[in-house]
């Protein structure tokens, strides 16, 4: 036998099955009185006083030996424990109201509430809803049905003895659920309370060489005793389960504890030196039962609504990933068994309901940054010491007209990225949506490639960042080690990201302020002192654009083009496009629509601050000023290298270059714990995929990816070059190697979209429906992808000029070239990857999820009652004639004789503005009268205002009419 038939033969079994003849179901007396109960131990005590009074002739009775320690007195059979029993009839009134409130919102008065609960137990839960609903609303009890659907001869036959004050209400059903065969097109309520985890499970066991699976069975040996088999034909149940949790959320490399995940070194050289020995993994339970089950509700209960509550965790006994927990009575005592085979039909065998899908705490991280993180992370997020100190170099190269016209040039280019990978991003908001979609729409040994190569982008901008922390400081003073700044950043970048998400939205939300601050402070400093706002009442305007275009490398025409060149290659390092704010999508509540109002600011940024940021600087200093030469030539990296700070300087205004190099060292300091995140979250996305060692998508409860984390400070070291090379000299290292790889990463992101807007028209998916959409596609990325990868190859075209040739040089400009090819190519023939076809894209897996956090998200946000949002409310009541629909100020408020006036239910929708509001009341209208889209629903109103303070009541329709 399978082993699922097995398990659920001796549970089961109507004859000899544990369920029939083993448990019993403990009922009490009468409800406890919780309210005079003082705590656990007068709770436990009134409990043994129910276990004396039920049924001593069946059932053990408990002796208080002393303080919670119970034990039985004689033989007897186990006595099973249900919420429903305990807590009556309050477990049954909640479930009861939870149905009735969503009945009359979604269902009345149209359809009959319809209730099936499968395995009713003793009929209590059905007596404590039948008769909550008739005492609280009887004209909805008059439209009750209420199903019971129960495997067990002898449960059946005790509901059925208690059904007399609700006869007529109810049908019961003696069959299995997994034998279920009747279509119900009606909506229903389905209960399942406590039903999936005495579900029966099958086993697996998989070759630790090939990772074949080989599927467990049961069988009689020549002693007639139960033993094991496996074979490598599996059951269609298993082989369905099996692809379903690959080409979902849950792969086996997802699932920490999985035996293929576990290190098989010592079994493997155990089986060198025995050959007899099998070359199977540990076993794995897995929930063929629930499968069925859930299929059974999906094909014959198209319209129900679920109601389930079982274990979480239990601790097996016995051995392997999954497995079930394994208990008797024997001797008095309640004992656990090691086998599910070894008291075949006296045991209980029992498996947690999460044992199906992982722990999400240990492998998810957790949305909590708000529409406000996210924001302010999207316009300043990312600026950094390069809009305000690495700039002047650019300046320098190229003269005041090439830089504007580079940074502008770059800021199109990447303002077209942005609006494409908005449009992947806010549609499918995960940890790492870019990176992710180049796997499943262009090749998994893109994804690959391209997840690493972001890795490694992110994690060495984190050394550079705090080496211009420390170069900042040197402005004020040089006696001093830079480990020791070294040291306080590391430490802070660590509170900020092992804590909790929150931690770090919070600490960035404040960081951007003071960044967006110091560069709209800086433009208007630029706009105040060219028209003349500066000591020497010097109205310079653009007398520094006079010479409009510097000459670099060479002279003439080709030396100022080439000098445009190295302002846009600086451009390219200082405009950071949407990667960043891309990675906050997998932590960000209600993700489309966050994500969709912060790209939009991305525009402002690119807009204001780089482009305004290149005219400023323009403006300021001449880009043949000595000093800002001098700090270029000599390679000065700190604020006297700033263009600002220059111009300050020039112009003898005191401590407001101390001030700016303040903010500038907040700005750095802020971009890399950016960089910092970014990095631990892109490294927990490539081990969530398959890409990196598993134990980095570990997450602790916090949600924190604690050792990505771990690993990512690892390159926060590389600052430590700074201790024997100049700043200046380990800036530029990393500046090359960043610019390079972080062209390469706009190039992956390029490739992706052509993908992801090809699967879109392949499959007939309207862009239209898209809860983003990008600008003029495809042609808009073509442009983009082209001067990206153009660049990419012409960025260190100087090494292969005469005498500027240095191997370092070319390593640093075009190491991650070669590196991104080994990457490719390493994955493509180590799992044989294929282009994928654009018919064959999957545009869906993840989707259900996202939509399920924004329909949670949005239901708590109406509910909120500190949300600055909870101003309108609407209740929807009816009396004899007429429907009414009350629109109240501050329904939180309202006094219990208003309220008590109308009906026990509320529609909780409460918008944010007015129009939202009267929009959501009629589609709600229409839904309920059954109206079609387009029909007009003012000949349908009747305004009628009465004096309940700032309310309206509106007569909808009259009843006759409806």
């Amino acid at each position: 036998m399978l082993t699922s038939d097995f398990i659920e033969n001796s549970l089961y079994n109507p004859t000899y099955g544990y369920f029939s003849k083993e448990a019993i179901i403990f009922q009490n007396s009468k409800p406890f009185d919780f309210k005079q109960l003082k705590g656990q131990d007068e709770f436990m005590s009134k409990w043994l006083e129910e276990y004396d009074r039920y049924d001593k002739e069946t059932l053990p009775v408990l002796k208080h030996s002393k303080k919670n320690d119970f034990q039985l007195e004689k033989p007897s059979l186990q006595l099973w424990h249900t919420p429903t029993e305990l807590f009556q009839p309050y477990y049954g009134q909640a479930l009861a109201k939870y149905m009735l409130v969503n009945y009359k919102l979604n269902q009345y008065p149209y359809n009959d509430l319809n209730i099936y609960e499968i395995g009713g137990g003793n009929g209590t839960l059905m007596l404590n809803v039948l008769d909550y609903i008739k005492e609280q609303q009887p004209d909805v009890y008059e439209r009750t049905k209420y199903h019971i659907i129960e495997i067990s001869n002898k449960l059946s036959n005790k509901q059925n003895s208690r059904l007399s004050r609700h006869m007529d209400k109810v049908q019961l059903v003696n069959k299995s659920i997994l034998d279920w065969n009747t279509t119900i097109e009606e909506p229903c309520f389905v209960i399942a309370l406590e039903v999936f985890d005495n579900l029966s499970h099958d086993v697996v066991r998989y070759d630790i060489d090939t990772n074949q699976p080989y599927q467990g069975y049961v069988v009689i040996d020549e002693n007639n005793d139960y033993k094991e088999f496996y074979s490598p034909n599996l059951d269609s149940k298993t082989t369905e389960f099996l692809n379903l949790r690959e080409k979902g959320n849950y792969p086996i490399s997802n699932l920490k504890e999985h035996p293929l995940n576990k290190l098989q070194i010592i079994k493997k050289f155990k089986n060198a030196f025995n050959p007899l020995q099998n070359n199977l993994s540990d076993p794995e339970y897995i929930p063929t039962r629930l499968l069925q089950l859930f299929q059974i509700l999906k094909n014959h209960f198209p319209n129900h609504q679920i109601i389930s509550s079982d274990f979480d965790k239990l601790d097996s006994t016995i051995n392997g990933y999954c497995s079930p927990v394994v208990q008797t009575m024997h001797k008095d005592k309640m004992i656990t068994i090691n086998s599910y085979m070894s008291v075949s039909s006296t045991s209980s065998i029992v498996t947690s309901t999460s044992s199906s899908i992982p722990s999400t705490k240990h492998h998810e991280t957790i949305r909590t940054l708000e529409l406000r993180h996210v924001t302010l992370i999207a316009i300043g997020g990312s600026i950094g010491t390069g809009l305000f100190v690495t700039i002047g170099t650019g300046l320098a190269h190229a003269g005041p007209a090439s830089l504007l016209i580079a940074f502008s040039f770059w800021t199109v280019i990447i303002l077209m990225l942005t609006s494409a990978i908005a449009e992947i991003v806010v549609y499918l908001p995960t940890a790492s949506p870019f990176v992710e979609m180049a796997g499943r729409a262009v090749d998994e040994a893109c994804e690959f490639a391209s997840g690493w190569n972001f890795f490694l982008v992110e994690a060495l901008y984190i050394p550079f960042e705090i080496t211009a922390c420390n170069t900042m400081v040197h402005f004020w003073r040089s006696d001093y080690s830079p480990g020791i700044s070294f040291a306080i950043q590391i430490v802070l970048y660590i509170v900020f990201n092992i804590w909790t998400v929150r931690w770090f939205g919070e600490s960035e939300f404040y960081l951007s302020i003071t960044k967006l601050l110091l560069a709209v402070g800086l433009l208007l400093f630029t706009f105040i002192t060219m028209v003349g706002g500066n000591p020497q009442h010097d109205a310079f305007g653009f007398r520094n654009f006079k010479t409009p275009f510097g000459e670099y490398v060479t002279t003439g025409s080709l030396g100022k083009f080439e000098g445009w060149l190295a302002a846009w290659a600086k451009a390219g390092f200082v405009c950071v496009g949407p990667e960043y704010l891309s990675m906050v999508a997998g932590e960000a509540k209600n993700p489309r629509k966050t994500m969709g109002t912060a790209f939009k600011t991305v525009i402002l940024r690119l807009s204001i601050f780089y482009i305004g940021g290149a005219l400023s600087v323009g403006i300021l200093v001449a880009y043949n000023n000595p000093t800002l030469i001098d700090s270029v030539t000599n390679g000065t990296s700190d604020a006297s290298a700033s263009p600002y700070v220059i111009a300050i300087q020039n112009m003898n205004i005191k401590a407001l270059p101390d001030l700016i190099n303040v903010l500038i060292i907040l700005s750095a300091f802020s971009a890399g714990n950016s960089y910092y995140y970014c990095a631990s979250r892109q490294l927990y996305s490539l081990s969530k995929r398959g890409f990196a060692p598993n134990f980095f998508s570990y997450c602790n409860n916090k949600g924190i990816p604690i050792f990505a984390v771990a690993f990512t400070t690892i390159f926060a070291l590389l600052s430590l070059l700074q201790l024997g090379k100049s700043s200046s000299v380990v800036l530029n290292w990393i500046v090359n190697l960043c610019t390079g790889a972080q062209l390469i990463n706009y190039g992956w992101m390029t490739i992706t979209y052509i993908g992801f807007y090809k699967a879109l028209k392949a499959q007939n998916i309207d862009r239209n429906s898209l809860p983003y959409k990008s600008w003029y596609q495809p042609y808009s990325i073509y442009i983009a992808g082209a001067f990206i990868w153009i660049q990419i190859f012409v960025i260190g075209y100087t090494v292969f000029l005469p005498g500027w040739w240095e191997v370092s040089s070319f390593l640093f400009y075009y190491l991650m070239i070669f590196v991104n090819i080994l990457l490719y190519g390493f994955w493509k023939l180590f799992k044989g990857t294929k282009l994928r076809k654009s018919a064959e894209v999957d545009l869906t897996t993840g989707l259900a999820g996202i939509e399920r956090h924004e329909r949670e998200q949005q239901l708590l946000e109406e509910k909120n009652t500190s949300s600055i949002s909870k101003k309108w409310g609407w209740f929807l009541y009816q009396d004899d004639s007429n429907y009414y629909l009350l629109i109240v100020k501050k329904p939180n408020m309202f006094s219990q004789n208003l309220t008590s006036r109308f009906q026990d239910y509320e529609i909780l929708l409460n918008q944010k503005s007015k129009k939202l509001l009267v929009r959501s009341m009629k589609d709600s209208i229409r839904e309920t009268f059954n109206l079609p889209d387009d029909a007009d629903l003012s000949k349908k109103f009747k305004l009628k205002t009465v004096n309940y303070g700032n309310s309206l009541l509106l007569t909808i329709a009259k009843k006759q009419e409806v």
